[in-house]
């Protein structure tokens, strides 16, 4: 190796303990020529901890292996490298000739690739037809012969479907001729064949880019700039100065504070005398010794295998922090070449007219199984215990297979767990520390480049209690129950930062419905894992002309056989509406005339979808129905319209559920028999999303409260994403439209946010859509929300000169509130609460001094109703201007 002399600039940094990339590189191949393996160790470890996805520094770490006689350490190394760029000549070599070291039969194979790459290892290998087909090809490519190219690379794949780089420069011809749509789509076929190969992601990427799903797109370059850190692969697809290169690091530089061995620097020159005015890096002998040096097993964990695969929790260092104050976003002051990248990678959104793009967090995904320790214990006993801990590995691990997921369980309670990652432990089962200590991990998440991406919590409010927040609407709840503050890093809880489910158990000690739940989890994400697996070769051929000739046929619309919906009458005008984007009218049954009984409970069974808009009690676990009472009929006004016998086990189930039922998902003390939300999870429902407290509602189009969420929430399933992310998507647009329209959110509004949860697992998606799955990106950034509260004020007083509008607010809800001239009848004036981390701003809204809103006038109707066996208070909420325009009016359910 010839002698390199340092400029001054990597001599100051050697200097002050830090090492760039470049020097890195020279010191890694000078340290394996020295044999200075020990020190080569160390300084590839330091540099994997902080770019893991460096390819070309994971080379010399393979051989480095190879040195150390550790071939298949090494080899495990470069198959990976190999799968993400097959296009890596030195590491083809490379794995040929340890191949035939150890007389494997992909030698063969890897020595075809390197003479497709333009390279030969021994002129006595003969090369089948199709390579030195596939070698003219890469030649005319290359050369910009584009003709030539196009019938080589046809004629390659017509005699061998099986070779990725034949993949490869297909996807590259279709791109030089200006074909995007063939660029996407036979990118997302080979991308199921080769999943992990970074060349058909970039191409997926552009041509999402090119689509205008810039969401979807910047999160494959965040994956891809991940897993290839200096981005070979990516200036390879694009040139070295490519448009989207703010989304890799800028400066590439570590902490190394090792002498660098005597022999290195003589064999550098780095030991002779500098000119005057120079600086040179003092060096010296390195004193490590065996003893010193990391075990090799414990080293390689980290490079041996995909990232995203790897426990969480034996890939965190265990480096002491500060910690930061909760419920605070502390803004450091970002360095400077970190806000050029920002305000490139901003222009860049503008450009792409998506300029939240910007805003995406492109951190990792990790899914967080997250339970109490000693709440499992106290409730289940240790020996159900530790099954559940086992069963609950076996799901993170399940999760790790599938494609863009990392998975890890995470007890806050447990030493060993929280020890790991540098967390306080917290005691007891309070809501609050388990929120905390959340948000304590998504920092130590993020040390490793990795984010909250979802939460299963496993356990029911007596393992992982519900937080009881204050009730934002005058009604006769005390609180409410919800698990939205888990969803959460500060204290805005109204709007979810990341997908939360519960697997929640029964009463008592048993803990057969929630192992159940678990099991049906891990098959879940099994059989996706399959789907996602690729394309069997001998179908492949198959494939690839379905895609060329058939990608055109229009998909079939669900059937409407794959929907249930059912309402009571005196509101179906609203539930059609809210049902609408995955069904049509006729899937959406209607009490009365229905009820308990008189529909065929195999159409509810074998939905894949299911909405139900009935009335629901704390007390039973029946829903009813109720009549319009514009409409004549006999029978009872509030007919039992779904009990438990509707719901059969028979070996099919709904796969997502959608209730807005008051008390549909309150389920405190409650078992399989006497709560119809844990009786759906018993037959096989994986998603089941309800309230825990009274739920409003509309009547009929404009949608508010828990229709207008229910219709977002629909929506957000037919364009493919989970359950999670639909529910996640669905309180986003519900305040986003509420603030459109109102310029904040009142207590119906706040009260739909925080009492709608999700029981089952956030990931699981509806199948039967006609669309490919999409993902929820977390934004860098928090939503500020305004909001409004009913109780500010206390009572009104309902004088003469407000007598014309309490019969104006009546007139409106009479037709949907039997009785009304029964019931009470509150005032209420509305004053703004601001959220805390809310600055002030302008609005459009008139307020008094002490910020009481003053053209809006609320009155809460509220009526005792007595039906199953029980007390039922039934409000209606209607909001007037002073001259009396009707603005909002809702009823619960």
């Amino acid at each position: 190796m010839p002698v390199k002399q340092i400029d001054n600039e990597d001599a100051t940094l050697i200097a002050r303990g830090r090492i760039n990339r470049s020097t890195a590189l020279i010191l890694l191949n000078c340290a394996l020529e020295c044999g200075e393996l020990r020190f080569a160790r160390q300084l590839v470890l330091s540099w994997l901890t902080a770019f893991p996805g460096d390819l070309e520094v994971n080379t010399l770490l393979g051989e480095l292996f190879f040195l150390e006689n550790k071939l298949n350490q090494g080899i495990t190394i470069l198959e990976k490298i190999a799968r993400l760029d097959p296009e890596d000549v030195r590491v083809q070599k490379l794995l040929a000739g340890w191949y035939a070291r150890m007389n494997n039969e992909q030698s063969k194979n890897a020595a075809i690739r390197v003479y497709i790459l333009g390279e030969r290892l021994d002129i006595a290998q003969s090369m089948p037809g199709w390579a030195i087909i596939l070698k003219n090809a890469l030649k005319a490519l290359q050369e910009n012969n584009l003709e030539t190219a196009e019938v080589n690379i046809y004629q390659a794949l017509a005699l061998n479907q099986d070779e990725v780089l034949g993949a490869i420069l297909h996807v590259k011809l279709l791109r030089a001729l200006g074909d995007s749509a063939g660029v996407m789509r036979f990118c997302e076929l080979y991308h199921q064949r080769w999943p992990e190969c970074l060349v058909f992601r970039l191409g997926l990427a552009e041509s999402h880019l090119l689509a205008g799903n810039e969401t979807q797109a910047v999160q494959m370059l965040h994956q891809c700039a991940a897993e290839d850190s200096n981005g070979q692969v990516s200036k390879r697809w694009w040139g070295d100065n490519h448009p989207y290169l703010p989304l890799w690091p800028i400066r590439y530089e570590i902490t190394f504070g090792i002498p660098i061995p005597a022999s290195i620097a003589g064999k550098l020159g780095w030991n002779r005398l500098a000119p005057a005015g120079s600086q040179i890096p003092t060096v010296e002998p390195s004193e490590l010794t065996d003893d010193q040096s990391v075990p090799m097993d414990e080293q390689i964990t980290s490079h041996s295998q995909d990232i995203k695969n790897e426990s969480v929790d034996q890939t965190l260092a265990c480096e002491k922090e500060e910690k930061l104050p909760r419920f605070e976003r502390v803004q450091k002051k970002p360095p400077a070449w970190l806000k050029e990248t920002e305000q490139e990678f901003e222009k860049l959104a503008k450009r792409l007219k998506s300029p939240a793009v910007a805003k995406a967090d492109g951190r990792f995904p990790i899914y967080v199984i997250f339970s109490s320790r000693s709440g499992l214990r106290a409730k289940y006993g240790e020996q159900t215990t530790q099954i559940l801990h086992q069963e609950m590995n076996r799901l993170a691990e399940a999760i790790r297979q599938r494609a863009g997921w990392g998975a890890m369980v995470f007890y806050p309670d447990d030493l060993e767990c929280t020890g790991k990652l540098s967390m306080t432990t917290i005691s007891g089962n309070d809501p609050w520390k388990m929120k905390l200590s959340l948000a304590d991990l998504d920092q130590a998440l993020a040390r490793k480049g990795g984010r909250i991406g979802a939460l299963m919590i496993v356990g029911g409010p007596d393992v992982v209690p519900f937080h009881r927040l204050p009730n934002p609407t005058d009604d006769s709840d005390e609180e409410v129950l919800s698990d939205n503050p888990y969803s959460t890093l500060d204290s805005n809880y109204f709007i979810p930062e990341w997908p939360v489910g519960r697997l929640p158990g029964e009463k008592g000690s048993d803990a057969g419905l929630l192992l159940q739940q678990i099991r049906s989890a891990i098959q879940y994400h099994q059989k996706k894992q399959k789907t996602q697996k690729g394309v069997k070769p001998e179908r492949f051929l198959f494939d690839l002309l379905r895609w060329l000739f058939l990608y055109r046929r229009p998909q079939p619309s669900p059937s409407s056989k794959d929907r249930f919906g059912y309402t009571a009458a005196v509101w179906r005008r609203s539930s059609v509406a809210s049902f609408k984007p995955v069904s049509t009218e006729t899937a959406v049954l209607v009490s009365p005339p229905h009820q308990t009984r008189t529909f065929d409970p195999e159409k509810l069974v074998r939905s894949e979808l299911g909405f139900y808009n009935l009335h629901g009690l704390a007390e039973t676990a029946e829903w009813y129905g109720q009549r319009d009472p514009r409409e004549s009929g006999n029978g009872s006004e509030y007919p039992v319209a779904l009990t438990l016998a509707d719901l059969p086990k028979n070996g099919h189930s709904p796969r997502i559920v959608f209730s807005e039922a008051c008390y549909g998902g309150y389920i405190v003390d409650k078992e399989e028999n006497t709560s119809l939300a844990l009786r759906f999870l018993s037959i096989g429902t994986r998603a089941v999303i309800a309230s825990t407290g009274i739920a409003y509602g509309a009547v009929s189009p404009p949608l508010v409260g828990a229709d207008l969420l229910a219709n977002l929430f629909w929506k957000a399933i037919a364009e493919g994403y989970s359950a999670g992310d639909a529910l996640v998507q669905a309180k986003i647009g519900m305040a986003r439209e509420m603030n459109k329209r109102q310029g904040f959110l009142d207590g119906e509004d706040q009260k739909t946010l925080i009492s709608f949860v999700l029981y089952g697992d956030p990931l699981v998606c509806a199948d039967s859509q006609p669309v490919k799955s999409k993902k929820y990106v977390r934004s860098r950034t928090h939503w500020n929300i305004k909001t409004v509260s009913d109780h500010a004020n206390g009572d009104g007083e309902l004088s003469i000169a407000n007598e014309e509008l309490v019969q104006q607010a009546k007139a409106a809800v009479e037709a949907y509130l039997p009785g009304i001239d029964l019931a009470d009848v509150r005032y209420r004036l509305q004053k703004v609460g601001v959220d805390p981390n809310v600055s002030d701003g302008k609005n459009n809204t008139n307020f008094e001094s002490g910020n009481t809103l003053v053209n809006r006038k609320v009155f809460i109707f509220q009526r005792k109703i007595f039906f199953g066996g029980h007390t039922h208070n039934h409000y209606a909420r209607v909001t007037l201007t002073p001259e009396g325009k009707l603005l909002k009016m809702s009823v619960s359910r």
